[in-house]
Formats: C-alpha cells, sequence, structure tokens
C-alpha cells in the first residue's frame, strides 16, 4: 500500500507549529472518557472559549487534565476543549493537544491527529508523533504522516527494538475495525537517535466471511530469526455456510533485513497473490 508521506525530522518544537495554521482538527480518538490529554509543545490557551485575545501559552511537556470538551454544533466552539493549568479552568484548541503520551528509557513519545488539505481537497487524517528525548544532547523529532483510515478505532503501543540493530523502538499503530468487513491492520513505524522516525510498512486485514491478516514476525518474537524481520500473511476461508465450518487457511512468508532505514527487498504485499 502506498501512500504519500510527510516527513519532518530533527526539528524543535517551535518550529513544528507551521502546520497547525491549516490543520482542521478531527475529534477521533478523543472520547468523553478522555481525562488526561498533553501538550507536545508550547501551546496558547484563552480566556474564554472563541476569544480572540489569548491569554497565555501552556510549556511543553505538560498534563492537562479535561474538564469539558465542549461538544456542539457550534464549529468555531467544537475547535475548543476545557481544561484544568495551574488551577485554573483555561481553553485550548483541540487540535493542539496530544491524545497519548508514552514514556520509555530514551523516550517521551506525544500522539496528536489532525486533518489536511492538499491541492485544495480534503485527506484523511494526519498522525504526528512527537519525541522528546531525555538525553538534552538530542533534538526533539516530529513526524507526521497519513493513516489508513481515520475510521474505528485506533491503539498505539511503542516497543523496544525486537531485536533489530541500529533503532531503538518500534511504533505500532493497531487500527481497528468499527464493523465486519471494515478494513483494519497496522502501521509500523521506529524511532532511532541517529535517524529519527522512519516507516517500515502498512500491513492491512480484514474479516467477513472469509478473512484476511498480514503481520510482521520480529526477531525477539516467536517464530522469529535474528536479524531478519518475517512478512507473514494468512488467508482463511469457510469451507462451507454451516454454523460450525472450519477455516482453510493458507499462510505465506518473505523474509526481509532492514538497511539504511528500509526493508530491503521494498515491500510488497502478497494479498494479490492469494486465491480470493
Amino acid at each position: 500500500m502506498k501512500r504519500f508521506i510527510l516527513s519532518i525530522f530533527a526539528i524543535l518544537i517551535t518550529s513544528f507549529s507551521w502546520a497547525q495554521e491549516d490543520l482542521v482538527y478531527i475529534l477521533q480518538p478523543f472520547t468523553e472518557q478522555t481525562e488526561i490529554v498533553y501538550t507536545d509543545m508550547e501551546i496558547p490557551f484563552y480566556k474564554r472559549s472563541g476569544e480572540k485575545k489569548i491569554a497565555g501559552k501552556i510549556p511543553a511537556a505538560q498534563s492537562l487534565r479535561v474538564e469539558n470538551f465542549m461538544n456542539s454544533d457550534d464549529e468555531d466552539l467544537n475547535k475548543y476543549m476545557a481544561v484544568n493549568y495551574q488551577e485554573k479552568t483555561v481553553y485550548v484548541e483541540k487540535k493542539n493537544v496530544a491524545f497519548k503520551k508514552i514514556r520509555t528509557k530514551e523516550n517521551d513519545f506525544y500522539f496528536r491527529i489532525g486533518a489536511f488539505y492538499l491541492g485544495g481537497e480534503y485527506n484523511n487524517s494526519l498522525l504526528y508523533l512527537t519525541s522528546i528525548p531525555h538525553n538534552a544532547n538530542y533534538q526533539t523529532d516530529s513526524f507526521a504522516f497519513p493513516l489508513v483510515t481515520d475510521e474505528g478505532l485506533i491503539d498505539i503501543k511503542v516497543f523496544n527494538n525486537k531485536g533489530l540493530k541500529d533503532i531503538t523502538n518500534l511504533i505500532q499503530i493497531d487500527y481497528q475495525g468499527e464493523y465486519c468487513g471494515a478494513e483494519s491492520g497496522d502501521s509500523w513505524l521506529y524511532w532511532s537517535a541517529m535517524d529519527g522516525f522512519n516507516q517500515l510498512a502498512d500491513l492491512i486485514g480484514w474479516a467477513d466471511m472469509d478473512y484476511i491478516a498480514e503481520r510482521f514476525i520480529f526477531p525477539t518474537d516467536e517464530g522469529g530469526k535474528s536479524g531478519k524481520i518475517i512478512y507473514e500473511i494468512e488467508h482463511g476461508v469457510l469451507e462451507d455456510d454451516t454454523v460450525d465450518a472450519d477455516y482453510k487457511i493458507t499462510k505465506k512468508q518473505k523474509t526481509y533485513t532492514l538497511k539504511n532505514g528500509k526493508l530491503n527487498p521494498e515491500f510488497t504485499s502478497l494479498i494479490t497473490t492469494l486465491n480470493r
């Protein structure tokens, strides 16, 4: 699956704000149950929702408790959320805060979602990743790319290098379809102090009367091989339409290595090779 990738490497937090003027906020994956949001950069706050005069700025790397999502039919009002900052209720634009923060030994990773316009047309969501290293000798890194889908749930996991040399963390963007037959899958990225963020590949899957699932098996995973990334695709087809029917399962594999930050050979999905 080929997608246009917008990447920004090794930049300071304050210089990342250029993109925000053109963003339209997408509510997902914020929910009414979200209690804490995070700043990955300095952001303005307002005395009242919609007030043009900026009352002040919240420093980067703050955790803010949400008081009100302010979801309404008023689009201008809908851009803001009420948060608690220094024991006071202030208003911030939703597009400026991260829905998730993951702390590792080396970094704090922040994840924000927005949307963008390209050539005058609306495009799917962008996921913004920011890493703030604990080591002051390294710069903040930011990375942005279009999500495979902006439907359903999105879960994000950060792992160690799973046995791959020259990288620090693997990042999994897990898409979970809302209904039977909806596309699901994973995007895999990595972060290293030398290269910043890089994307490996998008893996997809869906389930209906039959199912398809793509996955990576890394060196330290069960069935993994040292220095190798195994790509596996599994196809299950119901043998009949009875309640107790079994799946006829077909699996195919291909082995890759990581070279200069990219999969070698270039990643290609095996979906078109399946009998469907």
